[in-house]
């Protein structure tokens, strides 16, 4: 379902939706999800079942971005695979890119900004933070992350061995 379909803005190919997938948008806050040729690959964005996207949210690809089912994206949400240009040619289409996947269950809170090479565990929430494994709620940069134990969240220091990405 798509409330105000004409505030959803599609550019590109290769970018497909599953069953039952909701998204809500406004007219000062446009949805847009856009994939980029270049070379012989191009973007491609796969969003799964039962997805809600709400106001404001952009999706970029020029490698592929692939989001799971049961996912929840805020308002204002970013996911970029690609940085777009070169930090010193910036003429140089592109730049590097690395896939983003987001595992089933994952909740991106408001104004979260997911980039290159992201990968977030199954049932997740993330306010902003650049790694995420499954069952975790994690809000800031570098990682804070808590942990439900015994219906308390705890604080945790992860270690380099801990990632999921």
């Amino acid at each position: 379902m798509i409330m105000k379909p004409w505030h959803l803005k599609l550019h590109g190919e290769h970018i497909s939706f599953g069953n039952a997938v909701h998204v809500i948008t406004a007219k000062d806050r446009t949805v847009r999800l856009t994939t980029w040729s270049h070379d012989a690959a191009g973007g491609q964005i796969d969003i799964g079942d039962y997805v809600l996207i709400c106001p404001g949210v952009r999706i970029d690809s020029a490698t592929h971005i692939n989001v799971g089912s049961n996912t929840m994206l805020a308002a204002g949400v970013y996911l970029t695979d690609a940085d777009w240009h070169d930090i010193y040619n910036r003429t140089r289409p592109i730049g590097r890119s690395a896939p983003i996947v987001l595992e089933d269950n994952v909740w991106v809170g408001d104004g979260s900004i997911i980039c290159k090479g992201v990968h977030v565990g199954a049932n997740t929430i993330i306010g902003a933070a650049p790694w995420s494994p499954s069952h975790y709620l994690q809000t800031s940069s570098p990682p804070a992350i808590q942990r439900l134990w015994s219906g308390i969240w705890m604080m945790l220091q992860p270690s380099l061995d801990d990632r999921t990405c």
